[in-house]
């Protein structure tokens, strides 16, 4: 498959990595707040994402050279976290608070209230407290044009009227243009990984062992619709060994997962990964990324298995990544769908279907 079609995702912005951890997010807290409620999932994960909170505000006036305490430093730093998401917000700075407006529909609209809460009451609050302690932040729907984008208003004690004309104001594209994007990239992978680490850990500390049970199916099956999402979005209907790679590989980069790929005579695929981001973090957040790794893999061929070899949040020198044939999370019978697939392939090259339809009906075998 032409690399071209994946950087051309990569530069329109359809996949980045916003998507895949923010969707991998998702995806744990829909888990978690299906297993234990919603009340239980907020109390194990609140003291996590505080931490993500006070971690990423440091992180962020360490990158933009930030030194004041002021609505305008605040509005840049938090301009900054949503700059690397690709969103699109108005920020607009007042004498006594900062106001953010939506200017597009949030990546999190239909996830579980509990996410929106977490995200936006605990962690946001946490950041908000490395400038201020006082700082208090009010979200609400915008009534504009009849949208339900969401308003975020940050004063200096609760629901307290901007004063006057707004001082400033700027968009969070002209931050992005502002910022070099290596930067911003190593940034947003970093913090949007806070979430996905600290919620790995939050459902460990809940759940004890059992959270393999509620986070690697969760991991699995979102990794097979990202699967979806790329192979839509890139136009690739190979089920073969270097299209399975090419998509695992995509993702990787995306996640800024640094190394060398490698075939071994056409059978396997191996990627050594030397810097990784999450190095660092406990070894049960690699095992929640290999488990979305795993669905990419199974639902574009359930004959080809994903596993990862030596680890470096075990104390090695870099992780192996190899794909090859086996059984992984997917356990259907190639030979179950090898043929209904060669009619599917042949009635697009006969143009009888369109590239939408047969990636839809692929799927459909697949799951």
């Amino acid at each position: 498959m032409p690399e071209w079609r994946f950087q051309g995702v990569r530069r329109k912005g359809c996949v980045n990595a916003q998507d895949v951890l923010g969707g991998l997010w998702m995806a744990q807290m829909r888990a978690l707040v299906g297993t234990i409620g919603g009340d239980s999932t907020l109390a194990a994960v609140t003291p996590f994402f505080r931490t993500t909170g006070s971690v990423g505000a440091v992180a962020v006036r360490k990158a933009l050279g930030i030194e004041g305490n002021s609505f305008a430093d605040v509005a840049r730093a938090t301009a900054f976290t949503l700059a690397f998401q690709d969103e699109g917000n108005l920020i607009r700075v007042y004498s006594n608070g900062l106001q953010i407006h939506d200017l597009e529909p949030c990546p999190y609209r239909g996830a579980p209230w509990e996410l929106c809460w977490s995200r936006d009451h605990v962690m946001y609050k946490a950041f908000l407290s490395s400038f201020s302690n006082d700082l208090e932040p009010h979200f609400d729907h915008d009534v504009e044009d009849n949208t339900t984008n969401c308003v975020l208003t940050v004063t200096k004690g609760h629901r307290v009227s901007l004063q006057g004309e707004p001082l400033e104001e700027f968009t969070t594209e002209q931050v992005r243009e502002s910022v070099p994007a290596d930067v911003l990239s190593k940034f947003g992978v970093q913090y949007a990984g806070e979430f996905v680490a600290n919620t790995v850990l939050a459902a460990k500390q809940a759940l004890g062992e059992q959270w393999r049970s509620v986070l690697i199916p969760a991991g699995e099956h979102y990794g097979a619709s990202l699967n979806q999402r790329i192979t839509g979005a890139t136009r690739l209907t190979g089920i073969d060994l270097a299209s399975v790679g090419m998509v695992v590989e995509f993702v990787s980069s995306l996640l800024l997962q640094e190394g060398k790929e490698d075939w071994v005579q056409g059978t396997d695929w191996r990627k050594e990964i030397t810097q990784c981001p999450f190095s660092s973090r406990p070894r049960e957040v690699c095992e929640q990324l290999e488990a979305m790794y795993r669905g990419i893999c199974c639902s574009m061929n359930p004959n080809l298995a994903f596993d990862h070899g030596s680890r470096m949040t075990e104390g090695h020198g870099s992780c192996m990544y190899h794909i090859g044939k086996g059984s992984g999370a997917c356990h259907k019978d190639m030979s179950e769908v090898e043929e209904p697939l060669l009619s599917l392939k042949t009635r697009l090259a006969r143009g009888e279907i369109s590239e939408e339809d047969y990636l839809r009906l692929r799927q459909l075998l697949l799951e």
